[in-house]
């Protein structure tokens, strides 16, 4: 329904003089002078009225009108359906009669309630569910769950919220205490088993990511049973299809978690495959869970890394907590003053506003270092002392001190970032850093740049190059303390800081030789996670190019080929792949520049992620009272009708009459233009024709 009403921005009165103005303009063009001579009156008349109301229509634009158009819309309450689409819901008879059953389902409500509610349904990933539903979700949190739909249907007419599910959590926060979330009625209906089963799961292994050859390193496996007591089991532990351990198991209690300590020789290096298994019993449903592969690098040595500090500082205790958090790295912490010991056989010196003010000289151990630099500078620093000792960072301005807020650079391409840690980068607290401009020899690129007064800059917060075959690092400033403190409050623990760290040491530990062509991606992701890799390719100027095709080809365990084509992106080449199930795999980049061939190979893993086999007992309990709680209800799938009927009568959400008003000048109608011109037209046309001068 749509309502007009006229308004001005004069006063109303200002109409009454827009009459008299016409009546003015009519009366002196045809009364006064008399036109016309002896002609019928009703033709004079008709050619007045055409004048009048022409003149008055352009007198009244004159005082902007405005059309105000009230619509009134019936708006119908939006019940979005989140469909649960974990594998765990396919891993009992019950669950997967539901699976088949489900889209029919979803297609009679939105058939029977289409012309209540606006039915909208989703799966756990916000994806719109059309014909067909991919049980394929390798986790399911509640706690995210919960606040998507909060975040995307806020300011939606809500009818409450349908949830098809097992109940089962495999990640997040218990869901039972997160149904305050929602803040709207919850229409759950149960899916699966609830039923106690006979099952023995390999629940938990733990082992180091990296472990050095001729070592030997722990591994901790738990087993948990569930209906087992009395029964008895081996737990073994294979690699390259033999069993190396194994050990008895015997479960005293119906629900019971065991755990077992492995010791095992790393005795060859590379990316090495373990399966923890234990035996299958009599009566046991599942046995997906019944073992669990887990990867180890085995590495020749460790790497060494020496931090010189000038004075003790919090940045110092924040990057050796990150640093030891990676069994590849061994770290040596100086104070400048306290050296005792050669470093020439570090991998990576880090150096902690060294040199200071005051200084007399630097230690030779410093200045002649061989390999590969990290700079932190900062405002205890000499810059003209700091510069005498090394050549490749030059200061081109006089020093000034500021917070410098990091940003992403985007473009950044040495190495990938997770994507998943550049939102909390972007929000670390500043660094107190220099303003002056720093100028870099060789190639490189800023991973972090500065923010100033809420401008994004180029200059350097984070930066990593090369120089004459040796790589360096580069950070502009102090309080990398508080970007630890800072990770942990957001996100409860060091990941993204540490990260950080760990992807500076590696790219600093490698000699830079310069290769032409250099290749970066991930040594191990998780299932249903796409790989990322990067590369960059050097012309015989030695200058970055991506003319050239670049190919790589990917080889599983098992000897499957798969080919595919780097994006060029920048200056510089990348790759997103999707869909390779876990494994562990090989793979071998190539291009050619000219005549000139070149190659990269390297290896990556997918581990395989079997959180939802491990546990397919549902858990309608929580269910039933977040429906409750939230005055909604709770359903078995048996009983899915009844929804249908309860929303289309006992909860049935009234649809919402909307109102809006829109604001239109007159001048913008183009039909009122037409009218006053058709109006003086026809007036000028009637008035030659009536013989009128």
């Amino acid at each position: 329904m749509v309502i007009g009403l006229l308004t001005f921005n004069y006063p109303i009165g200002f109409i009454v003089l827009c009459v008299l103005f016409a009546t003015l303009v009519t009366g002196i063009s045809y009364y006064k002078s008399n036109p016309f001579g002896e002609v019928a009156r009703w033709k004079k008349h008709l050619v007045v009225a055409l004048r009048f109301f022409g003149t008055f229509l352009i007198a009244l634009l004159l005082l902007q009108p405005l059309l105000k158009q009230t619509k009134s819309t019936i708006e119908k309450p939006l019940l979005p359906v989140l469909v649960d689409h974990s594998q765990s819901i396919l891993g009992t008879q019950p669950g997967t009669f539901a699976a088949e059953e489900l889209p029919a389902f979803l297609e009679e409500l939105e058939k029977k309630l289409g012309d209540a509610y606006e039915v909208f349904p989703i799966n756990f990933d916000m994806e719109r569910v059309r014909d067909s539903i991919d049980f394929t979700a390798v986790h399911t949190d509640f706690g995210l769950l919960f606040s998507q739909v909060k975040q995307r249907f806020r300011h939606a007419h809500l009818g409450g919220v349908v949830l098809f599910t097992d109940g089962i959590p495999t990640r997040g926060q218990a869901p039972e205490y997160l149904i305050q979330q929602l803040d709207m009625p919850l229409f759950a209906i149960g899916i699966g088993d609830t039923s106690p089963r006979v099952d023995a799961k390999i629940f938990n292994v733990i082992a180091n990511n990296t472990v050095f050859l001729d070592n030997l390193f722990q591994v901790e496996v738990q087993v948990k049973a569930e209906q087992l007591s009395g029964k008895s089991g081996v737990l073994t532990l294979v690699h390259e299809g033999k069993t190396i351990s194994s050990k008895p198991v015997r479960f005293t209690a119906p629900n019971q978690t065991l755990q077992f300590s492995f010791s095992i020789n790393a005795d060859k290096v590379g990316l090495r495959k373990y399966t923890a298994r234990i035996s299958a019993f009599e009566g046991e449903e599942n046995t997906n869970n019944n073992q669990q592969d887990f990867f180890v690098e085995v590495k020749d040595s460790r790497k060494k890394i020496v931090l010189v500090a000038n004075n003790p500082h919090p940045d110092i205790a924040a990057l050796r907590r990150a640093i030891e958090n990676f069994e590849e790295y061994e770290l040596e912490v100086y104070t400048k003053s306290a050296m005792d010991k050669p470093i020439a056989d570090a991998h990576v010196l880090i150096l902690h506003q060294v040199p200071a003010r005051g200084d007399r000289g630097i230690p030779n151990a410093i200045s002649s270092f061989p390999n590969n630099v990290l700079h932190i500078v900062g405002p205890e620093m000499d810059l003209r002392d700091w510069q005498r000792f090394q050549s490749h960072i030059k200061v081109t301005s006089s020093p000034a001190f500021e917070n410098l807020i990091p940003v992403v650079n985007p473009n950044f391409s040495l190495f990938q970032v997770e994507a998943a840690f550049e939102p909390l980068f972007n929000s670390f607290p500043p660094l107190r850093g220099f303003l002056n401009n720093f100028e870099f020899e060789g190639t490189g690129e800023s991973l972090l740049q500065a923010k100033i007064a809420r401008v994004t800059t180029d200059r350097p917060v984070l930066f990593l190059g090369a120089h004459e075959n040796k790589r360096f690092g580069f950070i502009n400033g102090t309080g990398l303390w508080r970007w630890r403190i800072y990770n942990f409050k957001e996100a409860k623990n060091h990941k993204a800081f540490d990260n950080l760290v760990g992807q500076m040491m590696q790219y600093l530990s490698t000699k830079e030789l310069e290769e032409r062509l250099t290749v970066a991606g991930p040594t191990r992701v998780n299932e249903n996670e796409p790989i990322v890799f990067s590369a960059r390719l050097l012309d015989a100027n030695l200058e970055r190019t991506n003319a050239p095709e670049l190919n790589l080809v990917v080889k599983s365990s098992a000897g499957k080929i798969f080919d595919y084509t780097f994006n060029r992106e920048g200056d510089g080449y990348g790759l997103r792949i999707k869909g390779l199930e876990s494994d562990q795999y090989s793979f071998v980049a190539k291009t050619r520049i000219g005549s000139e061939n070149f190659e990269k190979t390297g290896s990556f893993i997918i581990e395989k992620i079997d959180a939802e086999y491990l546990d397919l007992q549902a858990r309608f309990d929580w269910l039933e009272n977040a429906a409750e709680q939230s005055n909604g209800k709770f359903y078995t799938f048996t009983d899915r009708n009844q929804l249908i009927a309860d929303l289309e009568n006992d909860f049935k959400t009234p649809a919402l009459l909307k109102t809006t008003t829109d604001t239109e000048p007159l001048l913008s109608w183009r039909v009122l233009l037409f009218i006053i011109v058709t109006l003086l037209g026809a007036e000028w046309f009637l008035r030659k024709y009536f013989g009128a001068y």
